[in-house]
């Protein structure tokens, strides 16, 4: 996830996805419009739904969003837990393998 004030007026929504990202604010930002700030997830993610509250503090708008965020699966390597199990029973106690 990736998330900030941008502060620039530029449509880099093709550098993103060349990243794998997605801009997932609907909305101008800013008093003076666009969309300055930004929050961006992987194109393969459930899109969070964003937010856009005006606190009255700024010229920036506050977002607000909940998302799920979810790591990789974990990934095992049975082929050394299954030598260690071949080892233990086929090589006599006090002998090197």
């Amino acid at each position: 996830m990736l998330v900030g004030d941008a502060n620039i007026r530029l449509e880099f929504n093709d550098l993103l996805a060349s990243y794998g990202l997605v801009q997932r604010v609907q909305g101008a930002t800013h008093d003076a419009g666009g969309t300055l700030d930004v929050v961006c997830t992987r194109s393969d993610l459930p899109s969070p739904t964003v937010d856009i509250l005006d606190g009255g503090l700024s010229d920036h708008r506050l977002l607000r969003w909940s998302s799920h965020l979810c790591g990789p699966a974990p990934v095992y390597d049975v082929r050394s837990q299954v030598l260690e199990i071949i080892r233990s029973r086929h090589v006599p106690s006090g002998t090197t393998s």
